[in-house]
């Protein structure tokens, strides 16, 4: 079928009754024994945005990526390269999803990239915004769905932000700590000598720059880009935060 819609992979996802590979075989799926009612589109939609705000802003960009040396493409920067990140998560999307959300594109850009292209996959040259969406959203849905219900049982903006760090982006798609050594601690004004360190400075700041990133509701199956809800030097703005409900004084500090 042409690209899902993100509701419709999502309900294609929580349909227990709908295991069927392509081929006929059935199959479970990693959300099959969690609670996934609770999930909506919009938490969804919510989620893979603030991916692509920490990873690019939610800009269709190519950045070297230092961890493989390989780059990063695309809004989610998934990784070109031979068995990079982006074969990776267009192979995984072949082989686990429904195949009534399974998007027939899938099979096809796997096996060029498999046979042509030596396992790797440029999701920046392949694939146009909404297509990106779509992938990234079956890649949250099939590495960690509990993840995703945790961030829509959530009750404040900010505990959704330090549960996407936390428990998803920094452990399955950041991937960079092993480049510690090429990074400049800012207390020491030297390179990182150790991974865990870098780890903390670097969750801990991404954490910090999407304190000033308001998350809106998709309309549709459309999903909108975050914008800055204020900058922190503009006193009236600061002012005119406190009347979100996701507003904290430690956020000022």
């Amino acid at each position: 079928m042409a690209t899902p819609t993100i509701k419709q992979l999502l309900n294609g996802v929580k349909d227990k009754t709908n295991r069927k590979f392509e081929d006929g075989k059935t199959f479970t799926m990693p959300s099959d024994n969690l609670d996934m009612s609770n999930v909506t589109e919009a938490d969804l939609n919510e989620f893979i945005n603030m991916i692509g705000y920490i990873e690019t802003k939610n800009k269709d960009i190519s950045q070297a990526e230092a961890a493989k040396g390989l780059r990063g493409e695309g809004i989610f920067q998934f990784e070109s390269g031979p068995e990079g990140g982006g074969y990776t998560a267009i192979n995984r999307a072949k082989n686990k999803l429904p195949s009534n959300v399974t998007a027939d594109w899938l099979g096809r850009l796997r096996d060029d990239a498999r046979n042509n292209n030596k396992s790797s996959f440029n999701a920046m040259e392949k694939l146009n915004e909404e297509d990106q969406k779509y992938l990234m959203a079956a890649t949250v849905l099939l590495q960690d769905p509990k993840a995703l219900i945790n961030f829509s049982n959530a009750s404040t903006l900010k505990e959704k932000k330090e549960i996407l760090v936390d428990d998803y982006w920094a452990p399955t798609h950041w991937g960079g700590a092993s480049t510690y050594g090429k990074h400049i601690d800012p207390s020491t004004k030297k390179p990182f000598t150790d991974p865990q360190t870098f780890y903390n400075w670097k969750t801990n700041k991404v954490k910090k720059d999407l304190k000033g990133v308001k998350g809106t509701m998709n309309s549709g199956n459309t999903i909108y880009n975050y914008k800055p809800l204020y900058d922190y030097d503009d006193t009236s703005q600061v002012m005119n935060s406190i009347f979100n409900d996701d507003f904290n004084l430690d956020d000022f500090a």
